[in-house]
């Protein structure tokens, strides 16, 4: 592909050595859109939205930190990044924020805190919280299909239901 103009526009190559060919294109249009996202998170930065007070902050840290606890013995205590993080989440009021580490780091564990001091001050939450529910299956089963055929039902209607021991699954 070659760079067009007003279409196709040549991306740096810069840091793209692993690449077979660190030729890269993106269309002017996908340009212009991340060109509008940073303007638009700029604008809102310093707005004052969905700001605690920091004793709201840090009363939404250790109720968060009390609800974690499971043994009393050893309780949930927030790393001090972890605590400056959701502090800065919770007292700052940007519009729009970013957090970024490595996985493991707590990434989630902040926006929960986060979130629990939002929705305590009367804020609804940025954002649903992450869910880890099971993947669906893509395809029927068929070996339910052929049952239900011999049964004289729908093949094509095969059952979506949970897995039974006459209609094992293998897992995805």
């Amino acid at each position: 592909m070659l760079a067009v103009e007003g279409e196709a526009v040549a991306l740096p190559t810069k840091g793209m050595a692993h690449l077979t060919n660190p030729q890269r294109y993106t269309h002017a249009t996908i340009l212009a859109a991340k060109q509008t996202t940073a303007e638009s998170a700029a604008d809102r930065l310093n707005e004052g939205t969905a700001r605690l007070t920091v004793g709201a902050a840090e009363l939404a840290i250790a109720t968060f930190e009390t609800q974690r606890t499971t043994d009393p013995l050893r309780p949930f205590v927030m790393s001090d990044e972890q605590r400056a993080a959701t502090m800065r989440f919770l007292t700052a009021g940007h519009g729009v924020d970013v957090l970024r580490g490595k996985a493991g780091t707590g990434k989630t564990t902040i926006m929960s805190a986060a979130r629990m001091g939002w929705e305590a001050a009367g804020f609804a939450s940025p954002a649903p919280p992450p869910r880890r529910s099971p993947r669906p299956s893509c395809r029927p089963n068929p070996a339910s299909s052929r049952r239900r055929w011999r049964r004289g039902g729908d093949p094509s209607k095969a059952s979506t239901s949970a897995p039974t021991p006459s209609s094992p699954r293998s897992s995805p």
